[in-house]
């Protein structure tokens, strides 16, 4: 045999597999030889080509011009390649014409001339062209399909940054397509291309680009992704950087294609090469190369002992030589079939040696145009094999066919030995596809291949007991699981090892799922933490038929007492309610409804039940029973309720009702609540330190008349003792407490068992009197009670800070009537001006009231927006209901919520949670340990927060027959609203606790400031009056001056009151003009003249002659004299102030500096807060409000303002404004 490579194979394999069609055409038109792509493409069948006329296949109409070619082809010959310019036409089979590209090669073959044309279909490619010609015109004219034209691409346009994550600026339409993402989401940040790409191509796919970046060359990149549904995709990208013409890099542009189905193929042919190369080594066949003619050219025989010639005898000899006449004429005959229609031959034939006779499987196939592969394999041992199985086989299988379940031997090696016709129908393959396939790489699931393939073996090498009754998954021809209820036995040999496991099953699949789901539903209903009732409406008078364990916990009653009763035996004789009115309606209407109920439990306790009702109607739409979901809602009622006291109090205290009524209207709320007990306020005379009764309305008289006028000290009661130790004293049982040493008897004598009192403060932390509760029974207080207490406790302290401001204020207005009657109508105009602002105070306390209703309404919506989740599933409101099975796959998973996010149940159910690809790997984490301590007997409740919303989870396990946890229940409920109404709610106490704290400062403050001007006018009009004899003219115009000087200071404070309260309404606005600066400061500097301490001086400093600005004007002097006034006061008599107006391209800025006290460092933060002082300016007069008010004013133009100081040397405030 020659070592010289035959190439012909190869060729011939090339020529047959070709993508392309290929024709040998003669030298007169008549086609040699054609392979199986020109066939498919001209619609003929397999060999119908050969001998034809090339004529036949072009169409009529072109068949001249074809002649005319064909004779100047002839004349001379010449390579011809693929041109597009030139129109070809081919006519198929069925007459169907279609443009064809046909590029021709002349070549000569054994002396014989021949034309090879290779040929492809050209409809797509002129379809394709035409479309390209189209678009090209469509783009001419206007760019408005760009998207467009890049959506159809079969592949991604994108534009991106040169980060890790490739975040995307622009990508084309083709990503869903190839991804299963939209271009939003990419767009959006949601997904990033190195999300989806394999870690393992990362790097390699990072270091490329860097590299093509810095030489500033396209690059080349394959790797491969993973899609939105978990698909292995092979990538072609082609890029490059975009440089701005500095050369920086802006982004990174360019396309992707999907070349999966390329890469598969190549990666099929690799494997293909590799499989066949093992098979050729590892085969125990004898394989020999003939000519046409019969003669052996090679062989080779892995057992030569069972040639039946020596090997030298062969080569060269013919078959005739070597075979038996009988074997030579059927091999031969079968040669020339495979010579004649190049189809595989196989046949089989009996040679006899010393031995005996042995039988033999010959096959044959033509291998090129000159010889004759023939495999040969020995069969002898597998004839008798056979013939002896046969029999016993048919007789095995006609009965195994007739019976309904399943039959299946497994061989030790896991192969298949045996099925019947039922276990072939539920795989959904046929007797042949199914025998000698691996069971369990087959036809079990993936994720349980491994223990099933431990356990068989673990069985049949006695390792573990075998279990007669079995379980498990098995996968069909159409991916779906069917569940298998198995009975094993082994089967073994005459030396009693195991050879196989015959099993017999039963197709479970159905009824375990209907097992299933009735146990689920049954459980989710049991274990939700809501009360559920169902209700036959086609009975008379609408029985209850089912309720879970929280109803019969909610009202008291035992489930036999309440099956077969009408829903109405909870409301008692309290039947005349409007609300039950309302579910009527609904019931007639068979339409849900949801409403508030009074109803009485078992013992009579009333309650109030948040009832919702749902309707539920078979397939035909007929109503049959009723759904109802309830909550007991009565703690919210009462808050609802103690919040409505809480308003109306705060309108008596706005509208100054009397103190004592205001004190018995704050014990009726607290004792409306708290059943059996009774409260008292009592007031501190903090001169006598004594306590004195403001309100007891049911605290026995006899007790209140022992406890008049108490002296507070460390051991005097409760009361006595909060009030000395500035704290809450709760004394649980006045019996044995020390505290009460003194007063015991008289408390026990009527009948007071505990009491608990709480200091009451002013804002300033000053003890005003205490708060208590005195109790029946020996108790301490609950949270919820030391809450509500501390909430009335508050508004005590407001009433009696807001009567004792009253009576300040009554009190400073009969003063300023003694002192300052001669100045009567000057006063009275600041007076007037004063009960303005005291009618500020009046409507701040009444926004008290809308903060209020704003609360309770915050709180009414966080409360509304608890959805109620249904009793089953679907019906299951604003949440979730899955349960998950040992293997953490979702057995079940229904509820609103799913459809609101937008997925769909299917997505979920029967997958694992960690093949769930909406959760990160940190979730899928945290929800496998929730479930693993969920099946451990842990009942889980804590919250999450998925896609910014916020959701409740409580676990529970649902047990089996055998009380064994098979499911693990978990309820997601939406409470995003009220975790929002929640924060609401916080808020808005926060904002009326600081309404409450400013009130009280305001009014502290206010009283102060207006009392020390009145008070210096006032006692510079007595002194004028003292020296109005003659002479005594300069002491007149100094308190004169005096006077004047307290007018101006009170008119300041009013005038800060009243912008305060301007701004507050929301009533101030820019209104800006154009004006000089520089003669508004000069201006304003010579008004402020008067305001100077002795030797003052104030100086304009100017960059240009004028500064024209567009600014509110009244605004600005309000600023600039606020300023002013500041640094007037705060320096010393002799100092220098210095206004400084600088002018700039794009802003205007305007300085005042002093030489006064300077400002702490550590208060620099807090200069621009509403009434705040620095620590060093407390025995200055001022409001606190005059920054605040500068810092308003300054922003509505759009300015900024600051400050820079020093302590002891001065301060520099600035405001700056965008220039006109």
């Amino acid at each position: 045999m020659s070592d010289q490579v035959n190439y012909a194979p190869f060729f011939e394999s090339i020529f047959e597999t070709a993508v392309e069609g290929i024709l040998v055409v003669g030298e007169k038109g008549n086609i040699k030889m054609a392979n199986a792509a020109s066939e498919l493409i001209f619609g003929y069948g397999k060999g119908e080509l050969n001998g034809k006329g090339i004529a036949e296949l072009i169409p009529e109409k072109f068949r001249k011009s074809h002649r005319d070619h064909e004779l100047k082809y002839t004349e001379k010959p010449k390579k011809r390649t693929v041109s597009k310019q030139i129109d070809l036409w081919g006519l198929k089979k069925d007459g169907t014409e279609f443009p064809i590209d046909i590029s021709l090669t002349p070549n000569n073959f054994d002396g014989q001339f021949v034309t090879v044309a290779f040929l492809r279909d050209a409809t797509n490619r002129k379809k394709d062209t035409s479309l390209l010609e189209k678009s090209n015109t469509v783009l001419t004219e206007t760019n408005r399909k760009y998207s467009t034209l890049i959506g159809n691409l079969r592949g991604i346009v994108y534009r991106c940054q040169n980060d890790r994550d490739w975040t995307m600026e622009y990508i084309s339409q083709g990503c869903e397509r190839i991804t299963g993402y939209t271009p939003k989401e990419f767009l959006e940040g949601k997904v990033q291309f190195s999300h989806i790409t394999f870690k393992e191509d990362q790097k390699e796919v990072w270091e490329i680009t860097q590299k093509a970046l810095e030489k500033k060359e396209p690059f080349s990149l394959a790797f491969r992704i993973k899609d939105k549904k978990g698909r292995v995709k092979y990538m072609r990208e082609l890029g490059q950087g975009i440089f701005d013409e500095k050369g920086n890099l802006i982004a990174l542009e360019g396309f992707m294609a999907d070349i999966t189905p390329q890469k598969e193929a190549e990666l099929e042919v690799r494997a293909n090469e590799a499989k066949n190369k093992a098979l050729l080594e590892a085969m125990p066949d004898m394989m020999f190369i003939q000519d046409y003619k019969g003669n052996y050219l090679d062989f080779y025989a892995p057992e030569p002992e069972k040639l039946l010639v020596p090997k030298k005898e062969i080569i060269g000899k013919n078959m005739k030589d070597l075979l038996p006449s009988a074997v030579y004429k059927k091999v031969k005959a079968a040669m020339e079939k495979a010579i004649e229609g190049k189809e595989l031959q196989i046949i089989e034939y009996a040679m006899g040696d010393a031995v005996g006779q042995r039988m033999f499987e010959a096959r044959i196939i033509n291998l090129n145009n000159h010889g004759v592969l023939t495999i040969v394999r020995d069969i002898t041992e597998n004839k008798q094999a056979a013939l002896a199985l046969k029999k016993e086989k048919d007789t095995l299988k006609q009965y195994l066919d007739t019976a309904a379940s399943i039959f299946v031997v497994i061989g030790t090696d896991h192969k298949i030995r045996l099925i019947n016709q039922k276990g072939c129908e539920i795989l959904g393959f046929t007797e042949d596809e199914v025998l000698g396939n691996s069971w369990f790489d087959r036809f079990i699931p993936k994720r349980e291949q491994k223990e099933m393939i431990v356990l068989f073996d673990k069985v049949l090498q006695g390792k573990i007991p075998f279990e007669e009754h079995f379980e498990n998954d098995i996968v069909t021809n159409e991916k779906q699981k069917r569940l298998i209820q198995w009975r094993n036995a082994i089967i073994r040999d005459t030396a009693g090892k195991p050879t196989a496991i015959l099993s017999s099953g039963v197709d479970i699949t159905e009824a375990r799922i209907l097992q299933n789901v009735l146990n689920t539903r049954n459980s989710a209903l049991e274990a939700a933490s809501n009360s559920i009732i169902i209700v036959d409406t086609q009975t008379e008078d609408l029985p209850i038929i089912y309720c879970n364990d929280a109803f019969c916990a909610m009202t008291g009653y035992a489930e036999h007492e309440i099956l077969g009763k009408n829903c109405r035996f909870l409301q008692s004789d309290d039947r005349e309610q409007e609300q039950v009115d309302v579910i009527r309606q609904a019931i007639v209407a068979e339409k849900p409804s949801e409403t508030i109920l009074r109803n009485y439990k078992k013992d009579g306790t009333l309650f109030y039940n948040e009832l919702t009702i749902t309707p539920v109607k078979n397939d035909q739409g007929k109503l049959t029973h009723f759904i109802g979901v309830q909550n007991d809602v009565s703690e919210r009622i009462k808050e609802e309720q103690l919040k409505d006291e809480i308003r109306k109090i705060l309108e008596m205290i706005a509208k100054r009702g009397a103190l004592e009524e205001i004190g018995i209207a704050i014990l009726k709320a607290l004792e409306g609540h708290l059943k059996g007990c009774a409260g008292s306020i009592l007031r501190l005379d903090p001169k006598e330190k004594t306590l004195h009764k403001l309100a007891a309305p049911n605290l026995p008289k006899g007790f209140c008349d022992a406890i008049e006028g108490l002296r507070i000290g460390p051991k005097v009661g409760a009361c006595g003792t909060a009030a000395y130790l500035k704290k809450e004293v709760i004394t649980a049982d006045i019996a044995t407490d020390p505290l009460w040493a003194d007063y015991r008897a008289v408390a026990l004598d009527h009948g007071l068992r505990s009491c608990w009192s709480f200091p009451i403060f002013s804002p300033n932390k000053t003890v005003l009197g205490t708060f208590a509760v005195y109790c029946e029974q020996p108790k301490k207080p609950t949270k919820a009670d030391q809450e509500m207490i501390a909430d009335l406790n508050q508004l005590t302290s407001v009433a009696l800070e807001q009567h004792q401001i009253h009576q300040q204020l009554d009190k400073s207005r009969w003063l300023l009537q003694d002192y300052a009657k001669e100045l009567e109508q000057t006063v009275t105009e600041r007076t007037d001006e004063l009960k303005a602002a005291v009618q500020k105070l009046v409507a701040t306390n009444v926004k008290l009231k809308d903060q209020v209703q704003e609360t309770l309404a915050a709180e009414s919506r966080a409360l509304e927006s608890q959805a109620m989740f249904a009793a089953i599933s679907k019906n299951f409101p604003k949440g979730v209901i899955i349960v998950f099975n040992a293997d953490f796959e979702v057995a079940y998973i229904d509820g609103g919520e799913i459809q609101r996010m937008g997925f769909d149940k299917a997505q979920f159910e029967g997958l694992c949670i960690d093949d769930i690809d909406i959760f990160s790997k940190k979730r899928i984490e945290r929800i496998k340990k929730d479930v693993k301590k969920t099946f451990e007997g842990e009942q889980l409740s804590f919250e999450i927060k998925f896609r910014n919303k916020a959701y409740t989870v409580n676990t529970s396990s649902l047990l089996s027959g055998n009380n064994e946890a098979q499911w693990a229940l978990f309820v997601y409920n939406d409470i995003s609203k009220q975790k929002q109404a929640e924060e609401d709610i916080r808020n808005a106490l926060v904002r009326e606790q600081e309404l409450n704290e400013l009130k009280s400062r305001f009014i502290s403050m206010a009283s102060h400031e207006f009392r020390t001007p009145l008070s210096a006018i006032s006692t510079s009009a007595i002194l004028i009056g003292k020296q109005n004899m003659p002479g005594k003219e300069e002491k007149r115009e100094k308190y004169v001056e005096q006077i004047q000087k307290n007018v101006r200071n009170l008119v300041t404070i009013l005038n800060d009151f009243l912008s305060l309260g301007k701004l507050e309404e929301g009533k101030v606005q820019a209104k800006p003009e154009f004006f000089d600066l520089v003669e508004f400061a000069n201006d304003l500097a010579l008004e402020m003249e008067p305001n100077r301490k002795r030797d003052q001086k104030i100086m304009v400093y100017v960059n240009r002659e004028s500064i024209q600005v567009y600014l509110d004007s009244k605004l600005m002097q309000h600023i600039l004299s606020n300023l002013l006034s500041n640094a007037i006061k705060y320096s010393d008599e002799g100092d220098t102030i210095s206004v400084m107006l600088k002018s700039g391209k794009k802003t205007v800025k305007i300085e005042v500096s002093d030489e006064g006290i300077g400002i702490p460092k550590e208060e620099h933060d807090n200069m621009f807060q509403r009434f705040f002082r620095a620590e060093n300016s407390t025995n200055i007069e001022g409001t606190g409000l005059g920054l605040n008010i500068v810092k308003q004013y300054t922003e509505l133009m759009g300015g900024k303002v600051g400050f820079e100081s020093a302590l002891g040397e001065g301060t520099t405030f600035w405001v700056e404004f965008k220039a006109p």
